[in-house]
């Protein structure tokens, strides 16, 4: 099922090449320090086709600074991260959560603290965008979940302005801070995820897609990735999409 094509909105440049374009998109501060994918247009369409979403559809409003997200500017920046139109539902369906007022995004990304949101996919969309639950999780494991945790950053760059000295106030940042999200092993079964889903004191959510989406911001990173509450330098919020 294909959605009725509409005209997006986002102004277009014309650029010489490939190599202009980078020069071009890093000039005006456009991305986290990293070539881009340039967002033409038929690639932020076929984002919106995949997810059923019209470029005007609001994903949700950042409260502190009253600014609208849509559809068609996290396509944009789900493009520049490297995004095929598969791993875009999961991008906006981060999105959706970030927005709700009990995560707190405003103090999530102004933090001193080096604070990134987290991103953790489980359901059968992890299987259908080819997200590795296995080895090397939070590096070069797979390509969706590596491009789905940049695209939330440059989204926060480019919609809501996160720029380090800017929004962003930390003063020693991380990797996560280029991209973080990972896949969820549930081989273990349901009882397994029980149990972490205690470990991370994280409860029930509202319907929102077909997957699952874990979407937390830490202050800190935990070496083993284990939230233990008499660590004073932790600090997390956390939402659930589930389907």
């Amino acid at each position: 099922m294909q959605t009725k094509t509409e005209t997006l909105a986002s102004k277009t440049y014309d650029v010489d090449d490939f190599a202009a374009a980078q020069e071009f998109y890093h000039s005006n501060g456009w991305t986290d320090g990293l070539p881009v994918v340039p967002p033409t247009e038929i690639a932020v369409k076929a984002c919106l086709d995949w997810a059923l979403l019209p470029p005007d559809q609001l994903i949700g409003i950042e409260t502190v600074r009253a600014q609208p997200i849509t559809a068609e500017k996290l396509a944009v920046n789900a493009v520049m991260a490297g995004c095929l139109p598969m791993h875009f539902p999961v991008v906006a369906a981060a999105w959706q959560a970030m927005m709700k007022d009990e995560f707190l995004l405003h103090g999530v990304t102004s933090s001193t603290g080096g604070c990134a949101i987290l991103v953790i996919i489980n359901g059968p969309v992890r299987l259908e965008i080819g997200a590795n639950p296995g080895f090397n999780a939070l590096a070069n494991s797979d390509r969706a979940t590596a491009v789905i945790g940049r695209a939330l950053r440059l989204a926060l760059i480019n919609l809501l302005d996160v720029r380090p000295g800017g929004i962003d106030r930390t003063t020693l940042g991380h990797p996560g801070k280029f991209s973080y999200c990972l896949a969820e092993d549930v081989a273990g079964g349901e009882e397994s995820y029980r149990r972490r889903r205690h470990i991370f004191g994280i409860g029930n959510g509202p319907v929102w897609g077909p997957f699952v989406s874990q979407v937390l911001g830490f202050r800190t990173i935990d070496r083993r990735l284990r939230c233990r509450r008499r660590r004073r330098h932790l600090c997390w919020r956390a939402d659930v999409v589930r389907g």
